[in-house]
């Protein structure tokens, strides 16, 4: 890459983040002078904590050419090997060398392709579908390099998920970034989850909630003890109809809101848990946030559970108004128990974005939107991208971040 283009990209990125300091710094002595009784960044006290002060985000990294404006590495790194927890001490020592904190990640249902080729055992907790496959994360995954879907209810995969845990925090993260929160819930829409705890859990779930008289007459079970969910659908022949219509399906509301319950639970004790393991061991206060994809309705379960929003946004995807703005979703955040959104594009939005010749003027845009709405935008350095012609890509930085955005 030319020296050039990288200078381009210096003066850009500075320029790109000053301004929405300035328009957020802008923002707040407006407001204020006005009266508005606006939260949050608008009326700032240093007895905050440090995700309701105004912050600079970078998402994997720090961008070597902004590192001095970066307070906050809010997408940071992973502890699912121990190499992993090795790499995460380095970001953190580099992140708290320059004045920064670093928030360590956890996908709630998935893990690298490395991770599951060494340790196999990870596959037990695997979510089994209504066809009595594993169900495959399609647009992390590609023929040759298949990721598993991991279930949120299996004691395996939520052991997996506590050790990650308390790993990031020896290893001296800030916080914890929660990635696909909704856990098995999502592999509904993929066919699942059929396997087991889950028939056993759900026999439980109809247990408290229906007499043997109603099981009997509503959905023809007779035998409480004996049922199988799965069976009872593949009886039917509604195999077919789960995979593609499942709200067709009898109990099919039912056996969503026992799953949406099962992680909500989970997610909660794993978040008092390692709270707890952090203040104990180390007395270290954690930040949580989570991906809660676009603030969408099915995702807002979760809410409660978190000091702040990370907000993976379709500025671009689908088509859907209003177009390219994030504002409403800055201020349902605020709305949602005045916590901030900290926004960062989609994969499928980062897709698009590669494909346009420039994107400065569109960057720049999210970027003054989020601190003028009282909320944050990450600077990316790597970008990944999935489209359903390229599939999965990770763009390196200088390649895509520094030349294209």
């Amino acid at each position: 890459m030319s020296s050039d283009i990288i200078d381009r990209f210096r003066r850009a990125a500075r320029w790109w983040i000053l301004l929405a300091l300035s328009v957020a710094l802008l923002g707040g002595s407006w407001a204020a002078s006005a009266g508005t009784p606006d939260a949050g960044t608008t009326n700032q006290s240093p007895q905050d904590p440090w995700w309701q002060q105004l912050q600079v985000f970078a998402a994997s990294e720090i961008p070597p050419e902004v590192d001095d404006l970066v307070t906050v590495v809010g997408w940071g790194g992973l502890a699912e090997l121990p190499q992993h927890v090795q790499g995460t001490r380095i970001q953190v020592a580099r992140a708290h060398a320059a004045g920064s904190r670093l928030m360590g990640s956890i996908s709630l249902y998935d893990a690298t392709y490395e991770t599951y080729q060494a340790r196999p055992e990870l596959l037990e907790g695997t979510v089994i579908d209504i066809n009595g496959n594993r169900t495959v994360v399609f647009w992390e995954s590609t023929p040759e390099r298949q990721l598993w879907w991991g279930n949120t209810n299996h004691p395996v995969w939520q052991a997996f998920i506590r050790e990650q845990g308390r790993s990031l925090v020896d290893a001296g993260v800030d916080g914890i970034v929660i990635d696909e929160i909704e856990g098995t819930v999502g592999s509904l829409w993929e066919g699942g989850s059929f396997g087991e705890p889950d028939m056993r859990l759900f026999r439980d779930y109809l247990g408290e909630r229906y007499s043997a008289a109603e099981l009997r007459s509503r959905w023809g079970i007779d035998d409480l003890s004996a049922f199988d969910y799965g069976e009872y659908i593949r009886n039917r022949g509604l195999a077919g109809t789960w995979m593609n219509e499942p709200s067709r399906v009898p109990l099919h509301d039912q056996f969503v809101a026992f799953q949406r319950r099962a992680v909500v639970r989970f997610v909660q004790a794993f978040i008092q848990e390692t709270r707890q393991y952090a203040q104990t061991t180390y007395g270290r206060d954690m930040a949580f946030t989570a991906n809660l994809f676009g603030l969408f309705p099915n995702i807002l379960i979760f809410a409660d559970l978190l000091d702040y929003y990370t907000v993976e946004y379709p500025y671009i995807d689908y088509g859907y108004p209003p177009r390219s703005q994030a504002i409403p979703e800055y201020k349902l955040a605020r709305a949602l128990g005045d916590k901030p959104a900290v926004n960062l594009a989609s994969i499928w939005t980062n897709a698009d974005l590669l494909d346009r010749a420039s994107s400065t003027t569109l960057m720049t845009l999210y970027i003054v939107q989020a601190y003028a709405s009282q909320g944050a935008m990450m600077l990316a350095y790597a970008i990944y991208a999935w489209n359903e012609q390229r599939g999965p890509d990770t763009y390196n930085g200088e390649r895509a971040a520094l030349s294209r955005v």
